[in-house]
Order: C-alpha cells, then structure tokens, then sequence
C-alpha cells in the first residue's frame, strides 16, 4: 500500500512526499489556482491565498484511495495537507486547465 502527502510552501512550491516525491514551482498560478490529479481518479483544487498567506486544497473527485486532510492556517500551519493511501499511486499531474465531458444530451 502506498502514501503520498499534499501540501503547499513557501508561497511559490508545491511539495508531494511519500511514495512520490516532488517539489513543483508554481510560481505565478498559485494565486489564480490549480488542479491536481492523481493516478487512484482523486482531482483537487489548490490556490495560495495572498491575503491570508495560506494554501487551500479541495477536494473535486474523490478517487479509490483514502484520503484524509489538515486543515492548514492554524498553529503555525500555512498550508492544507491532503494525505493519500492505497493500491494505485503511481502518478501525480499539476495543471491550471480542466476540461470535463459534458452530460450526455448537453451541449
């Protein structure tokens, strides 16, 4: 079973740890917000607040593993932390585009 753990820093990095590890500069779309997708079907929201010098991540789709989440911007804390567990954490992808199916009949 796998873990991997979420979190803004800084006000420019994105950190994943655990299983996958990276640091990803998200300089100048931290403000206006990003997605993060990973391999188990989960998609999250992430934006660095200015005013409140703090980084936000929700949750859009919950995929297959176990998530749990800190709420970050108390004791101490500047960043949400979003930790995943399971069977198929094998990618992470950061992006501002999100483009979705629309519902069969709408267009």
């Amino acid at each position: 079973m796998g873990q991997i753990t979420l979190f803004g820093h800084s006000d420019d990095n994105f950190e994943i740890e655990g299983d996958i590890v990276e640091e990803i500069g998200c300089y100048g779309m931290a403000e206006e917000g990003f997605h993060v997708a990973v391999s188990d079907g989960h998609l999250l929201s992430v934006r660095y607040g200015e005013k409140d010098a703090c980084w936000r991540i929700a949750l859009v789709t919950k995929g297959t593993s176990q998530m749990s989440k800190s709420e970050g911007c108390e004791d101490g804390e500047y960043s949400d932390r979003v930790t995943l567990t399971g069977d198929n954490l094998r990618w992470v992808v950061v992006g501002q585009h999100l483009a979705r199916a629309a519902a069969k009949g709408a267009r």
